[in-house]
């Protein structure tokens, strides 16, 4: 059965934040390669990764993975120098016949200096989609949110949306997220196989990686999610990836791209 995989992998070497605030590097190098090494065992038919901000990094997982994954994009970079990014690598088994971006509009804090938004690939005639919004205010996340209603909702395509959403931390942030995205037609992938487990994506108590940057005290969360809209689209496995490759667990889906 065909797969499909997301990862925040937050890979800051190479970048000036990571040269200058060491405190933002966890293992990078080191971790790219564990990363690769994952992708390589599982073999998704699509990837896409977030957080990783470096040139070099980006350069060394498309050449590490390009036996397997002989097509990649990524996102045109369209700010100002002192930005970091865009973030995102997608791998694809099968080729990329169309891209798309959009940078959000509204981002505070550190992520003023960073681009972020939501980018797509289409590949079989599936769009599949990677976006991260906003860490700070519930305010900017909701209209990054709107920004990718706005980028989605005329998309005659299947759609697969996944992503950093970083909504978790808002009571009620799951329920608004997918009520949102309910009204474009798009379903919870991870919720339609586990209606009752949580799904924490980063969680404190069991991985390191995400504990060396809250300090070990944040509350366990569900902050990546895969939407996924299309008569053709189906989810028969849906798996958070307990490897310890990022701060984020990532998640694996099986069937969602699949005609039942």
């Amino acid at each position: 059965m065909k797969q499909i995989m997301w990862l925040n992998a937050h890979l800051f070497w190479g970048t000036l934040v990571g040269t200058f605030y060491r405190r933002v590097l966890y293992h990078d190098w080191t971790r790219c390669h564990q990363i690769c090494d994952y992708i390589r065992t599982q073999q998704p038919e699509v990837v896409i990764l977030s957080e990783v901000w470096g040139w070099w990094l980006k350069k060394r997982i498309i050449a590490q993975l390009k036996s397997v994954y002989p097509y990649h994009w990524i996102p045109q970079r369209q700010a100002a120098w002192y930005k970091l990014g865009p973030e995102m690598v997608g791998l694809s088994r099968s080729p990329i016949s169309a891209t798309f971006q959009t940078n959000f509009q509204h981002l505070g804090g550190w992520d003023r200096f960073s681009i972020k938004g939501i980018y797509g690939m289409m590949v079989d005639g599936v769009l599949y989609c990677g976006t991260h919004f906003d860490s700070t205010t519930l305010a900017n996340q909701l209209s990054n949110l709107q920004q990718v209603k706005n980028f989605l909702q005329d998309k005659s395509t299947p759609v697969v949306l996944m992503g950093d959403f970083n909504m978790g931390s808002w009571e009620h942030g799951e329920q608004l997220l997918r009520n949102e995205l309910n009204v474009l037609g798009f379903s919870d992938a991870y919720r339609q196989v586990h209606p009752d487990l949580p799904g924490y994506t980063c969680n404190d108590n069991n991985n390191p990686v995400s504990a060396y940057f809250t300090g070990g005290h944040a509350t366990p969360e569900r902050l990546d999610y895969c939407f996924i809209r299309g008569n053709s689209l189906t989810c028969q496995q849906a798996e958070v990836i307990h490897e310890q490759l990022s701060d984020h667990y990532g998640l694996l889906m099986g069937g969602a791209a699949l005609p039942p």
